[in-house]
Order: structure tokens, then C-alpha cells, then sequence
């Protein structure tokens, strides 16, 4: 049974660990308020169990695989969900298939919304970003982990992977192939 709720304004930027931690402590006040009458009441609202939702572990879309042809706000709220930091996350962190190898993104960053090469593109920007094109924007990532969860440089992962770098002329990537 419900005791009491509220909802809650999620901000276009938020994480997992800041909703959890803005839950918490609403929650608290909650508690608070509601004390003398949980305590001497016991008013309830049954819980529709129908309407309740949950996801496990297992549920992660795409077993956590990152889909680079997505649009960015999709693959942003992506990101974020998975975001602990700087907690240990036991769900899972976005992982990336390059080359054979598994590396883990923790966060990503809008460069501009247009398409100026094949979607799910992986490349080099001039001031050397590892840049992405999405279905509908440029994106990078911002911190980069190998297979152990180890933070790698960009430089490391450029020569792992042979990415090529494309100049910025104009603000405006020009396409690339892989």
C-alpha cells in the first residue's frame, strides 16, 4: 500500500544517482510530514499492482550496447540512466564494440545537431575529440574505460582503434569514412 506520494520534476539533465538522491530525500520530508499520521492514522491507498513498473538487470536495452545511429537525446537519456557517479554501478555501464575490443563510455556531450557523415560514424575532430555521428547530431565522448573499467586516454583509444581525424572548418565536421 501507498502511505503517501509526490511527483517529482525530472530535469533534462539529470542522472540516475541524482534522482535516486532527489528520491531520497523527498522522501525523507515526506516521512517527516507525514509521521504523526502514519503513526496514529494508518490511511493508505491500496496499490494498483498493474500500473507498477520495474526493470531488471537483464532488461537493459540492448543488453547495454551502445546504438551510435539512435537519435542524440536518446542516447543521452541512455548515458545518464546508467550515471552513478561517482558510486559503483552494479546495473551496468554503456558499453561500446570497436574493433573487436569492449570499451565502456561514461558520458557524452552535444557538438552541434546536424548530420555531416554516415550515421553510427566514429571519428576524430582537430582538437581531438573522439566525435560520433548520431541520427540526427555530433556528439563525443567525454571518458573513455577499457574492458577492466579502466579510465584510458583519448590518445590510447585514437591508436587502438586507427581513427582518423577530420579538420572543423566553420564549425562543421566534413564526412569521414572508416
Amino acid at each position: 500500500d501507498i502511505i503517501v506520494q509526490k511527483e517529482l520534476p525530472i530535469e533534462k539533465s539529470c542522472t540516475a544517482l541524482q534522482l535516486v538522491m532527489t528520491c531520497i530525500i523527498e522522501g525523507m520530508s515526506l516521512f517527516e510530514d507525514s509521521f504523526e499520521e502514519i503513526l496514529f492514522k494508518r490511511t493508505s491507498i491500496p496499490q494498483d499492482l498493474s500500473k507498477r513498473l520495474f526493470y531488471k538487470k537483464s532488461q537493459i536495452p540492448n543488453n547495454g550496447l551502445i546504438d551510435l545511429t539512435l537519435p542524440y537525446d536518446q542516447l543521452d537519456r541512455f548515458f545518464r540512466s546508467l550515471n552513478f557517479h561517482p558510486l559503483p554501478n552494479d546495473i551496468g555501464y554503456p558499453k561500446l564494440k570497436l574493433n573487436n575490443r569492449v570499451y565502456y563510455i561514461d558520458k557524452i556531450k552535444l557538438l552541434e545537431r546536424s548530420i555531416v557523415t554516415k550515421r553510427g560514424s566514429i571519428f576524430i575532430s582537430e582538437s581531438n575529440q573522439v566525435c560520433f555521428q548520431s541520427a540526427d547530431a555530433v556528439g563525443c565522448f567525454l571518458k573513455i574505460r577499457d574492458e577492466n573499467l579502466k579510465r584510458i586516454m583519448i590518445d590510447q583509444f585514437i591508436e587502438e582503434n586507427q581513427l582518423l581525424e577530420y579538420k572543423l572548418t566553420s564549425q562543421k565536421l566534413y564526412s569521414c569514412q572508416l
